[in-house]
């Protein structure tokens, strides 16, 4: 029993984090594995995982306008190493990667981003676990796609969190996350100036949460969830405006549905309150999940389902937040025994809830990855994206953008 709750512990974060990937900012590069290698290298007990990518993006619409668009040639240089070390029941790891954007004619724009990353994990007899986790990154990437400019920021994701078995069929786990935003004051506009961006935006957002669990099968636990979470602003005018507190209630399931169905699904009820009690806030169905169909060993299905409530960085009609509604569908191929072929389609929708601005989302992508040997692998994707903007008098947001990118990569 202990090992059933082991399995469906690591499918349930497994599955968190590829929610977590497919819900964040919309970035400019298509998203790069951190840790390609295999780990063939050693440094006494440390396996050492160097990796090397190298690519060429062209992106029609660079800033993301509804007329006039500019597009460009990218190369993308990205040079990084995890150095992972077991010690008895822990899992210790330590990353770091660099993005280097060079562009062929906006030069302004080259930039280089940072990411750092380390995590722990240990597993204990008796049926407790744990893990904790860190990430920082230095960035320009959109926080989510109101804002033009690519914004200049630092950000770090830090979370700790356990799991105790009991009682045969019980488990109970406790996380905690915390993201942190600073945001640099002055920003590059698509003419190449700057703009006193200001710090509105630098936040503390935290969130508590804490989940019964209940094994109905082997593999298959029942949850109920509850999360306290909090959003705080630096600035102290910005602070009295949107400082606010959510609290939800959700029920779900995670694990293994069927022999070839796994799952990690919540849907609930959230309470998002401002301590500005002029400031509307929001009452209403919250829902996060992710269901994996394979129907064969070389093929798998991924449904991606979201209902949140962000923070908003549209700030010219006074917008707090928005509700953001979307779902994706992936289909992932294996082809002979080194070609890997997906295909991914997203439709969402952000409800702003001071303001009248609606924005409906179509994104789309394909792509192939040749595996020419263990150690290195060459890719190429297209992926499309628009969107459809009303209620934002004087304000045009609406814009469509085509990339192509083509990338090799290699890692030991």
């Amino acid at each position: 029993m202990r090992q059933t709750r082991a399995t469906v512990w690591m499918v349930g974060m497994a599955l968190a984090g590829l929610l977590t990937a497919a819900g964040g900012a919309r970035a400019q590069v298509p998203e790069q594995p951190f840790e390609p290698g295999q780990g063939n290298l050693h440094a006494g007990p440390v396996r050492v995982h160097p990796f090397f990518g190298v690519g060429e993006l062209y992106d029609d619409n660079v800033f993301l306008e509804p007329h006039g668009t500019r597009d460009d040639f990218i190369t993308v240089i990205s040079p990084g190493v995890v150095l992972a070390l077991p010690i008895r029941r822990h899992q210790v790891s330590l990353g770091y990667r660099a993005d280097i954007l060079e562009f062929a004619r906006l030069s302004q724009e080259n930039t280089v981003r940072h990411t750092g990353r380390v995590e722990v994990k240990g597993r204990y007899p008796g049926g407790l676990s744990w893990f904790a986790a860190d990430e920082a990154k230095r960035t320009n990437e959109r926080p989510n796609t109101e804002q033009q400019p690519l914004i200049e920021r630092t950000q770090n994701d830090a979370t700790v969190g356990f799991e105790l078995a009991f009682a045969d069929r019980w488990a109970w786990g406790v996380s905690y996350f915390n993201t942190i935003y600073d945001y640099d004051n002055q920003q590059p506009l698509p003419d190449g100036t700057l703009e006193n961006f200001g710090t509105e935006l630098n936040r503390m957002e935290q969130l508590v949460a804490t989940d019964l669990y209940y094994l109905v099968q082997p593999k298959t636990a029942l949850l109920l969830e509850y999360g306290y979470g909090t959003a705080g602003y630096f600035n102290s005018d910005t602070a009295a405006q949107r400082d606010n507190s959510s609290n939800y209630v959700q029920v779900g399931v995670r694990g293994r549905l069927t022999a070839k169905t796994t799952a990690l699904v919540k849907v609930g009820y959230q309470q998002k309150d401002f301590d500005n009690a002029s400031t509307r806030g929001y009452d209403g169905v919250v829902t996060t999940g992710t269901l994996t169909y394979r129907p064969r060993d070389r093929t798998r299905v991924i449904l991606l389902v979201d209902r949140s409530t962000p923070e908003a960085s549209y700030r010219s009609q006074g917008d707090d937040f928005f509700v953001a509604t979307s779902g994706t569908l992936r289909v992932d191929q294996v082809i002979g025994n080194k070609l890997r072929a997906y295909v991914r389609g997203t439709i969402a929708n952000h409800d702003y809830q001071t303001s009248s601005r609606n924005d409906d989302f179509y994104a789309g992508a394909v792509g192939l990855r040749y595996q020419i040997q263990d150690y290195l692998g060459v890719s190429l994707e297209y992926l499309y994206e628009r969107r459809n903007s009303s209620g934002t008098p004087g304000e045009d947001f609406d814009y469509a953008d085509n990339r192509v990118f083509l990338r090799a990569t290699t890692g030991l």
